[in-house]
């Protein structure tokens, strides 16, 4: 996963009001003007996911244009749209799913479920030309602490033209000490994402909070080809970052990081830095925040604030700050809401519009405003190490303990070596026609897995390497662009501390130096001219350098080298030599 630095403070920003007929921060028509043409005068959420080449989005608790008067009325229902655009920077266009006369359909789902406030659609996904959405029910906007959503459930889309839903199963219940009441779901390729409970095929990975803005986020993974069976979902219940456990009981699930404020969630690869965004609002920090992660289960980043309703131009601009309280006048509150602040929440990635702009990367997201009631289009932009990279060979590959090293013989072409965990040297190479390729130089056992490798290419039409043995000898492979790689023993078993670093350098073209510490701690040396064979030597005596400290060498010109290593005592020692 490539680094990300963090959200770049002052560059989030609103780029248009999504839903509802007056911009009232511009003082201009909507572009999707929702109440003359659906109906719509405020909504919220806006979960988008991907089917057949359109952008659907899942809006929650819908307020009729018709006879307006308060929020959250238990008939307004929810809505649902999709879009063909595939550039936000000028807006989204929305068309809403409508009944004949042209008012906005809210979704039902059979057989029935309690549709009231806060009982709204979470996330969907679209396998095999099938659409299925969560849906949350059995909410209680008056419960004693807040509002909680008491059970989420999946559906599966039966008749588009009607916006009718087939229930199939629970997912989580609150009162069950659920953990997945607010979900937010990706499908994945699986082979893209070692250490889930599948290797093949294709899976989802549903990411789950329990108590509504109270509580850590949750990990579950369920197979595509099972979605339709509750018994098949596993969850993530802890365990190292390359070997996850998974447990089919929901009780076991363990939370990704600490920050019990939890409620609407998006969470979505991130092509752009190889790893996963993560967008929730909190109460502290205040504001929308992000996290990223190289894989589902983290490990997790540090939270950073991407949108500060004060920072980012919201409260007085398109968030209404209450006269009363602030003393600061705007325009832009709901009918009768004068002193009810605005808050931000139900912050939805849109990953189609996600972009790069030099070493940055630029994101889009709709995000709900409490006061008016509507969603905004919003673009943040993320401050992305300029390094790039991404995983030469999966986990378990190397020795933690091992060494590595690389050349690049021609401009066109690299070779790495590493030590294996199994004491094996591999070897990976790339060239600038073709993708990396690999093999393995020397089996198991060849190497100690505490040692040192090194190498050098002295002409363009050669390598060499160098390495501990797994008995402390010195062993060597070369290669010639005429020929194979061949084998060699530089030093026997003994000659070199099983922990020792070792060094080279070729100063010339027809000349190899390598050096490496003795199993008594001296410093020892051979070296090779192309009218001649190997020869050894001690630089220093026993005793002179730790056997477990670093060794390296440079030679600046043709006619000198020089060698640094620790001492037993912690200096650090010089050899140098000049012809």
């Amino acid at each position: 996963m490539r680094h990300v630095i963090g959200p770049i403070r002052g560059a989030t920003r609103k780029v248009h009001q999504v839903t509802g007929e007056i911009d009232r921060e511009r003082g201009l028509p909507c572009r999707n003007r929702t109440e003359s043409r659906f109906g719509i005068f405020g909504t919220d959420l806006g979960a988008s996911f991907e089917h057949e080449g359109n952008l659907w989005f899942l809006f929650g608790d819908t307020v009729s244009s018709v006879g307006y008067d308060s929020l959250l009325r238990p008939e307004a229902g929810d809505s649902l749209a999709f879009s063909a655009d595939t550039d936000a920077e000028n807006g989204l266009n929305l068309t809403f799913l409508t009944a004949p006369d042209g008012h906005y359909l809210s979704p039902l789902v059979e057989p029935e479920i309690p549709r009231g406030p806060f009982d709204v659609p979470l996330d969907g996904f679209s396998v095999g030309g099938q659409v299925y959405v969560w849906f949350s029910t059995d909410s209680d906007p008056n419960a004693p602490g807040g509002a909680q959503m008491g059970r989420s459930v999946l559906t599966r889309l039966a008749d588009i033209t009607r916006a009718r839903f087939t229930y199939l199963y629970d997912l989580s219940v609150l009162r069950n000490g659920g953990k997945f009441i607010n979900v937010s779901c990706s499908v994945i390729d699986n082979a893209t994402t070692p250490g889930l409970p599948d290797s093949d095929g294709q899976g989802l990975i549903i990411f789950g909070s329990g108590g509504y803005r109270r509580s850590d986020p949750y990990l579950a993974f369920l197979p595509v080809g099972d979605v339709e069976q509750r018994g098949a979902l596993r969850y993530y219940a802890g365990g190292p970052p390359n070997a996850p456990r998974w447990s089919t009981e929901e009780r076991e699930a363990v939370s990704l990081f600490e920050q019990p404020q939890i409620g609407e969630l998006s969470v979505r690869f991130c092509p752009q830095i190889d790893g996963w965004l993560m967008l929730y609002n909190a109460s502290d920090p205040r504001g929308i925040n992000l996290r990223v992660a190289p894989t589902p289960w983290g490990p997790w980043s540090a939270t950073a604030v991407i949108f500060d309703p004060w920072c980012d131009g919201g409260y007085t601009r398109f968030m209404h700050a209450s006269y009363r309280d602030n003393g600061r006048a705007d325009a832009v509150q709901d009918p009768g809401r004068d002193d009810e602040w605005a808050g931000e929440y139900g912050p939805y990635l849109i990953p189609r519009f996600t972009r790069r702009e030099g070493a940055d990367v630029v994101i889009y997201f709709l995000m709900s405003t409490w006061n008016p009631y509507n969603t905004v289009l919003m673009r943040a932009k993320l401050r992305v190490d300029p390094w790039d990279g991404f995983r030469l060979a999966a986990p378990g590959s190397a020795a933690s303990s091992g060494a590595i090293t690389a050349v690049a013989r021609i401009p066109g072409s690299m070779e790495v070596w590493w030590i294996g965990a199994d004491g094996s040297v591999q070897d990976r190479y790339w060239y600038d026609t073709a993708t990396w390729r690999g093999f393995q130089l020397a089996g198991p056992g060849s190497a100690s897995t505490r040692g040192g490798i090194t190498s050098v290419s002295r002409i363009e039409g050669s390598m060499e390497v160098w390495w501990v043995g797994a008995a402390g000898s010195v062993e060597a492979a070369f290669w010639y662009e005429t020929g194979t790689w061949r084998r060699y023993q530089l030093a026997g078993p003994g000659s070199a501390a099983v922990t020792s670093p070792i060094t080279s350098v070729s100063r010339i073209p027809g000349s190899m130096e390598v050096w490496w510490i003795g199993a008594d701690g001296s410093v020892q040396g051979a070296f090779w001219y192309d009218t001649g064979t190997w020869q050894r030597y001690q630089r220093a005596a026993p005793g002179a350098a730790s056997t477990t400290g670093g060794l390296a060498s440079v030679s600046r010109i043709p006619g000198a080298m020089e060698i640094w290593y620790c001492g037993v005592a912690g200096s650090v020692e010089d050899c140098f030599w000049y012809a």
